[in-house]
């Protein structure tokens, strides 16, 4: 039988790999290594464009979200400002003849209220009093 080294290289690879020729071996890893290489890059890739996709969702639903709070401060305002032109228009008389009536309307003082007020005008005049004379008495010096 002849013994020719060459008659190895006509078997497959996994069959050379189990006899102990490893001269594919380093192809192989470089092969596996490239791959996982390529499959790490892909998928950076398409987590980066799902980020981006995410924050321009995001971005876009924040600026809808605040022009929708700004109609809807606009509406409420504009639905205030209806209902306080009803109010003067239904009950505007009617709200100053009441406010007129509760302003006119005092409750009789108290004695002490009027003991209170009757004191008070007597200090108040006591001290007018007092202070003309103080003025009086500087002039004649």
């Amino acid at each position: 039988m002849p013994t020719d080294n060459n008659v190895s290289t006509n078997r497959p690879w996994w069959a050379r790999l189990r006899r102990g020729e490893r001269e594919l071996f380093p192809f192989i890893v470089l092969a596996l290594t490239c791959a996982m290489l390529v499959a790490f890059v892909a998928y950076a890739t398409f987590r980066l464009r799902v980020t981006y996709e995410l924050q321009t969702a995001l971005a876009r639903m924040q600026a809808e979200r605040a022009s929708l709070l700004e109609a809807n401060r606009r509406e409420h305002q504009a639905v205030s400002e209806r209902l306080d032109e009803l109010e003067r228009v239904l009950f505007g008389d009617v709200l100053v003849k009441i406010a007129a009536q509760l302003k006119a309307a005092k409750p009789p003082m108290t004695a002490v209220q009027v003991w209170q007020r009757n004191r008070d005008r007597e200090l108040r005049d006591r001290l007018t009093r007092l202070e003309e004379w103080r003025l009086a008495l500087e002039a004649k010096k």
